[in-house]
C-alpha cells in the first residue's frame, strides 16, 4: 500500500518569484464581492460627481481620465490572473490525479478484502 502524496507540499516547494506570489494572491483577493462593488461604487461616484457638476476634475462625456485609468487597471492585471489560473489549474490538476491514484489503488485493496472474505467464508462453510 502506498502513501498518498500530499500535493500542496509539492506544490508549496515549487520556488515561485515575486512575480508569481503577486499573482496568486491577486486571484485570491481580486474576484471577490467586494472588490465588485468597490469598484462600481468608485465608478458611479466618478460618473456622478462629474454629471452631476459637483466637481469637473474629467469632463463628460468623454470621461478620459476615468478611461485611462481603468484600462491600465484591467491591462495590468488580466496577465497576472491569467498566470495565477494557470498555477491553480496545474495544482488542480495535479490532485485529480493524485486522487485518481488514491481511488484505483482503494478499489483494488477492497478486491483483495472481498476476496480474502469470500475464501473465510467458503473455509468456514
Amino acid at each position: 500500500m502506498r502513501e498518498p502524496r500530499d500535493i500542496n507540499a509539492l506544490h508549496q516547494e515549487e520556488h515561485f518569484t515575486p512575480l508569481i506570489i503577486l499573482a496568486l494572491w491577486l486571484n485570491k483577493h481580486v474576484g471577490t464581492p467586494a472588490v465588485f462593488i468597490a469598484v462600481q461604487v468608485w465608478t458611479i461616484l466618478w460618473v456622478g460627481l462629474n454629471w452631476l457638476g459637483v466637481v469637473h476634475f474629467d469632463p463628460l462625456p468623454a470621461c478620459v481620465i476615468w478611461l485611462l485609468i481603468s484600462n491600465w487597471i484591467q491591462l495590468s492585471l488580466m496577465p497576472l490572473l491569467l498566470v495565477a489560473q494557470n498555477l491553480t489549474s496545474k495544482h488542480d490538476q495535479l490532485r485529480a490525479e493524485e486522487h485518481y491514484r488514491n481511488d484505483v489503488e482503494m478499489a483494488r485493496d477492497m478486491n483483495d478484502v472481498k476476496a480474502a472474505l469470500v475464501r473465510i467464508e467458503a473455509e468456514l462453510s
